[in-house]
């Protein structure tokens, strides 16, 4: 299916309740996806069930339902990893929910429980220290310094780019870092709250050899980028001046470098096995061994500590 645009002031009212960047793109990604499927204007196609009729009101829920139905088939024929399935007819839920359309709780239980499981289809290998560990020869101080905050920290890669120098405690053993959540709509920071989190002492002394470097790498690219509208600047106050995008890619280039970039055959997007945020589970899989709740809650997870 060619990836088309649906202009609706349905779909942007609905998206406009949202503050991250990263649940609207993906809620209008799966709403584009419905209405192309379904062959329907949004704006024409969501009617007020409240003002219809008895007769009108069931025959429309009716045709709901069979359109969901009928995106859900088309889902599981593309072949979708399970989670993606569960994740779309959950934000095409919210959004009939939104102006008040409610289906059957039967209804959704159906789509959620039939025929897809709920183990995901991926293939991800465990990110071993020693691995980890030869992946980062072939690293700089900027990449070294970054995966050693994420693995040692469970950091994502969107809190990452967004923390300051200010943010930064050397004064604490082991360093502290503050996560912070101002508000700002295009902010991405899990659940939406401040917390603190900690380094290890390798990811703390790559830290120090990046910040000492950081300036010089820093006015380097701003003279090899010279497109309008670029964004960076001298002035950026932030520990790692880059976006989402550019981690990632210069991580899969660590990957390529060092010979562990195997792909994920069983999925349709091509990721590396050993992708970015591996470096999150790492610091999962091992903090967790030591305490559970320490870790969800440095992750920014919402836990009761005992």
């Amino acid at each position: 299916m060619a990836k088309q645009k649906i202009e609706s002031k349905k779909i942007d009212d609905f998206l406009n309740t949202f503050t991250s960047s990263g649940t609207i793109r993906v809620y209008r990604h799966y709403l584009t996806q419905f209405f192309t499927i379904v062959e329907q204007n949004p704006d024409v196609y969501v009617k007020d069930i409240r003002r219809l009729e008895n007769g009108e009101r069931l025959d429309t829920l009716d045709r709901y339902e069979k359109d969901i139905t009928k995106y859900w088939k088309w889902l599981i024929n593309k072949e979708y990893a399970p989670k993606s399935v569960t994740n779309a007819i959950e934000g095409i839920r919210i959004f009939f929910r939104e102006y008040r359309i409610h289906l059957d709780d039967v209804f959704w239980d159906k789509l959620k429980k039939r025929g897809i499981g709920s183990k995901p289809i991926s293939k991800e290998e465990p990110l071993t220290k020693d691995i980890l560990k030869q992946i980062l020869t072939h690293g700089d101080a900027k990449i070294r310094s970054m995966a050693l905050i994420m693995a040692s920290s469970g950091m994502r890669v969107n809190e990452l780019v967004q923390i300051k120098l200010d943010d930064l405690d050397f004064s604490k053993e082991p360093t502290k870092i503050t996560i912070s959540h101002t508000g700002r709509a295009k902010q991405s920071i899990k659940n939406k709250t401040s917390r603190i989190t900690f380094i290890s002492t390798e990811a703390t002394e790559s830290l120090k050899e990046w910040l000492k470097q950081r300036e010089k790498m820093l006015t380097l690219s701003i003279k090899r980028t010279n497109f309008p509208n670029a964004k960076i600047s001298i002035d950026d106050e932030r520990v790692f001046p880059l976006q989402t995008n550019n981690v990632r890619r210069i991580w899969n280039g660590l990957l390529e470098k060092s010979g562990y970039n195997e792909k994920d055959k069983k999925l349709k997007k091509d990721r590396y096995v050993y992708h970015v945020y591996m470096l999150k589970k790492f610091f999962k899989t091992h903090f967790s061994r030591y305490d559970w709740e320490l870790a969800e809650l440095l992750m920014g997870h919402t836990v009761y500590l005992s």
